[in-house]
This record gives C-alpha cells, sequence and structure tokens, in this order.
C-alpha cells in the first residue's frame, strides 16, 4: 500500500468518525456547528498558527541534520 492511499485511507476513517460522533452526540453536532460559524471569523488565527507549526518542525528537521 503506497503513502498516498494510506493517507487517503487515513483522511476518509477521520471524516467518518466525525460524522459518527455527530449522529450519536447531538451536542457535537452543536459544537461543529459553532466552530464552523466562529471559523469564519478566525480562519486567520488558524492560518497563522498552523504556519508557525510548519515553520517550527522545518526548523527543526533542519537542526537535526
Amino acid at each position: 500500500m503506497s503513502p498516498h492511499t494510506r493517507k487517503n485511507i487515513l483522511v476518509a476513517a477521520l471524516v467518518l468518525i466525525a460524522i459518527a460522533l455527530c449522529l450519536v452526540f447531538p451536542r457535537m453536532r452543536l459544537f461543529s456547528q459553532i466552530f464552523m460559524r466562529e471559523f469564519r471569523f478566525l480562519w486567520w488565527l488558524l492560518l497563522i498558527a498552523g504556519v508557525a507549526i510548519y515553520f517550527s518542525v522545518i526548523r527543526g528537521r533542519r537542526n537535526k541534520r
């Protein structure tokens, strides 16, 4: 199994788990709705945090060499 296929299976499994949790626990669905509503306003903050984590991982890999 190639890494690309394994990654696609993992993403599909995570999406299915999230959907199952929303169906089983109604509060989970409410939480996801609130999160998506707030995400419209805070997407830039999450983007900055993601870029910072990405660069710290890259810098950590360079220091190991």
